[in-house]
């Protein structure tokens, strides 16, 4: 996941060219890292199940349960990062190797080691990182660490045709591997350690877009409102599909894998996003809720954590005591943020002023 605005800091308002912040990205932020929360926290406990119901009845549970698409939130959090990793770079410029590296890795690393730390030591939670949120931030890592290749044959080319050969390499992958995709419920991490190939030209299109966003008109509120909806309802649509199996032959069961559905969903949530940015441009921005995206990838991480240890402490499994769970995972989150996060942070802006003294300011927006 982990869009986390790298290269946009969280004050400052403007989103014409010559300013380093768009109005609006850290609320998305929040917003889908909150949808990453609900998917995980059932907001009735054990879920609703439609073993044995029929009709209607089958029909609205499984819109209960597809309400909040996590994985299409992390989609979003990809374009998001792609468009953040860019923008500094979108006329021409060549990052300083060094200080790119060590300010991205340094700003998203060392919060995810506390995590997994805390996930398999102090919890002993079984699995691997690919059975966390951190195959996203690993799929992060190897963007950034591949980005500035990238920016090299796109200055010789352009992105859409990066994107088209990623796509290209992804179709031949998710065909040639078809039979595995039903790996952890057809979920998007199928494939384990080449997720990353997967979400690749995702990524890529946040790039593209930080070179186009500009071409944008600002909608009307009440357009940009529909458009939020009908993303919101594809990403609802897109969850019922693939629960849903028993819709699709066995041997066109692998249609229902997040990993095709949700690098589809990717270019209307690009169109949105445009035009997300030039809304923002034109009405500014909610400071409540791009105060809280600051955070958001504290959010995202330490979601996982509280209810395990609520469970710990005997903590019981109760309507009730659910609100109190969300309300510990916000409090939690925001001080991992102030303990962990913003100290990570800090650190990597002021390594990457060491490395290129007076530059930093400037690619680190």
């Amino acid at each position: 996941m982990t869009a986390q605005a790298q290269d946009i800091p969280s004050t400052a308002l403007g989103m014409d060219a010559s300013k380093r912040r768009i109005n609006g990205l850290d609320s998305i932020r929040f917003v889908c890292a909150f949808i990453v929360v609900l998917r995980h926290v059932n907001l009735i406990p054990g879920g609703l199940h439609g073993g044995g119901s029929a009709g209607i009845a089958k029909f609205l549970i499984g819109i209960f349960n597809s309400l909040f698409n996590g994985p299409a939130a992390v989609i979003i959090f990809f374009l998001i990062s792609g468009f953040c990793i860019h923008f500094p770079f979108r006329s021409g410029r060549t990052p300083e190797l060094g200080a790119f590296y060590c300010r991205r890795f340094f700003r998203i690393v060392p919060p995810a080691i506390v995590f997994f730390l805390c996930w398999k030591f102090l919890l002993h939670e079984p699995g691997g990182i690919n059975d966390t949120v951190l195959w996203s931030v690993c799929c992060e890592v190897i963007y950034y660490f591949l980005y500035p290749a990238l920016l090299f044959f796109r200055q010789r080319s352009s992105w859409m045709l990066l994107i088209g050969l990623s796509t290209l390499v992804t179709a031949v992958l998710l065909w040639t591997q078809r039979g595995s995709l039903s790996y952890d419920n057809y979920n998007y991490v199928a494939l384990g350690n080449l997720t990353w190939v997967v979400g690749l030209p995702c990524w890529l299109l946040g790039c593209w877009l930080a070179e186009n966003y500009l071409r944008v008109k600002a909608p009307s509120t009440w357009t940009l409102w529909g458009m939020r909806l009908s993303v919101y309802g594809l990403s609802v649509v897109l969850a019922m599909i693939h629960v849903h199996a028993e819709l699709l032959s066995n041997k066109l069961s692998f249609l229902r894998s997040d990993c095709i559905l949700l690098n589809l969903f990717a270019f209307p949530a690009c169109y949105w996003l445009a035009h997300e940015m030039a809304y923002g441009s034109v009405h500014g921005d909610n400071r409540y809720l791009e105060w809280a995206g600051t955070w958001s990838y504290s959010l995202y991480l330490v979601h996982l954590l509280v209810p395990r240890i609520a469970a710990v402490v005997g903590f019981q499994d109760r309507p009730q005591n659910h609100v109190l769970i969300l309300l510990a995972i916000l409090i939690a989150s925001y001080l991992f943020y102030l303990a962990i996060e913003r100290p990570s942070h800090r650190l990597a802006v002021n390594l990457g002023r060491r490395i290129v003294p007076g530059k930093v300011s400037a690619a680190a927006l």
